[in-house]
């Protein structure tokens, strides 16, 4: 069991006005993120069929300008509309999940759930939350500029 400074849990969410749909098909489409998502400047995928459990895929996020590259393994997720996946790195674990789910036809909720847990670094103790939360913040209010944009069509 771990206690509770070896392990931190962030939760952002944003309202999109848009069909789910819209939200869904531009959210998991990895290969866009850099072109429209201003915290990600690369992403693509390595290994294995896209959003299966066990494929990989490499990105590059943007963290208080400071472009910080990561390679993460999707898990397998039992809900709908819900990506999911982790990386391990200097000992610490991050797992990432994003659901969309549904308010009307044309408006969803948007969660992005970011936990993190290391056996021996006290995360609590030093790990940057308001960078994380600010990064998660962009990530979300840009995934609502592109879908909404996407209603004008």
């Amino acid at each position: 069991m771990f206690s509770s400074i070896f392990k931190l849990f962030l939760e952002e969410r944003i309202i999109i006005q848009s069909p789910r749909v819209n939200v869904w098909n531009t959210l998991n489409s990895l290969d866009s993120w850099a072109q429209w998502n201003s915290v990600c400047k690369t992403a693509s995928w390595i290994y294995g069929d896209p959003w299966s459990q066990g494929s990989k895929f490499s990105m590059s996020l943007i963290f208080s300008g400071i472009v910080v590259p990561f390679t993460v393994t999707v898990e397998k997720s039992k809900k709908p509309y819900h990506l999911k996946w982790s990386s391990t790195f200097l000992g610490i674990t991050g797992t990432r999940e994003f659901t969309v789910e549904e308010i009307d036809k044309n408006t969803v909720q948007v969660t992005d759930s970011k936990s993190f847990k290391s056996n021996f670094l006290p995360i609590k103790l030093f790990y940057p939350q308001g960078i994380i939360n600010k990064m998660s913040q962009e990530w979300l209010k840009s995934l609502k500029l592109q879908t909404e944009l996407m209603n004008i069509d």
